[in-house]
């Protein structure tokens, strides 16, 4: 059996909900700085958008943190003109099946946090509880797909340095599952009502994950149901916490049976 996992994003000025963006292997930007010159330190992200070294980089969904329950959405008619981007590394997936009936997959895609670029046209924001973001405005739509219908379980996103083997120095994460297929700001959903923490920890070992919801099915909507599709949606913000360009990478894990 196949299977195979992917990071989607959503167009900042797009009028649909359709995550239609694919955002590995090329990579994702988080900036604090209005004008996309630098990172300010201590300053979480106004501005999400996925990066290709020397080429274009559009905008997609920003979700900011701003206290434990809370979050700023801005909506982007712009695309940012990128430069100096390190070069992305390609989603690197693996099966294990060590377990004669449990199978592990897992896919890594590298990120960089800070680059040159120039901002083109301005946003709004809005601010909402974290429950009352509806899944369309996630940063990120991470899809499972198989050749047959199967159960997931045990998901799992990590922030890790780019060997894979750290949590990355310099940069504090927020992460927090998302569900609520309403479009409406006004619903309730039944998703993280707070933030997850994921710190910077230079050279340990990550022991801070954020766990999310078994077998959420195609689009999230059918939960406890074996598909051969199913999406998770999160919200992910960062701030620095000292200067320099930070590399990271974001890795997702789930059983499947």
């Amino acid at each position: 059996m196949s299977v195979d996992i992917e990071f989607w994003s959503r167009d900042a000025k797009s009028t649909q909900t359709s995550f239609d963006r694919r955002v590995d292997p090329s990579g994702l930007s988080l900036f604090s700085s209005s004008v996309h010159t630098s990172n300010k330190i201590g300053d979480y992200n106004d501005s999400t958008c996925i990066s290709n070294k020397r080429q274009l980089s559009s905008a997609i969904n920003n979700t900011k943190f701003i206290n434990s329950t809370g979050v700023s959405v801005k909506n982007s008619t712009s695309q940012l003109e990128a430069s100096a981007f390190t070069s992305s590394k390609k989603s690197a997936l693996s099966i294990s099946a060590s377990v004669p009936v449990l199978n592990s997959v897992e896919t890594v895609f590298r990120t960089i946090s800070s680059s040159s670029q120039k901002q083109v046209s301005s946003r709004q924001s809005d601010t909402i509880e974290l429950r009352k973001l509806p899944n369309y405005l996630s940063t990120l739509n991470v899809r499972f797909t198989s050749s047959s219908n199967v159960n997931v379980t045990n998901g799992l996103f990590e922030i890790l340095s780019t060997d894979g083997t750290t949590s990355p120095s310099g940069i504090d994460f927020k992460m927090a599952e998302i569900i609520h297929p309403s479009t409406s700001k006004s619903v309730i959903g039944s998703g993280d009502a707070s933030w997850q923490d994921l710190p910077s920890a230079t050279g340990v070992s990550s022991d801070t994950k954020l766990s999310v919801t078994d077998n959420p099915g195609v689009s999230g909507l059918t939960f406890g149901v074996s598909s051969n599709r199913h999406d998770w949606f999160v919200a992910i913000s960062k701030k620095d916490v000292d200067i320099g360009v930070k590399d990271f990478t974001i890795k997702f894990t789930v059983d499947y049976l």
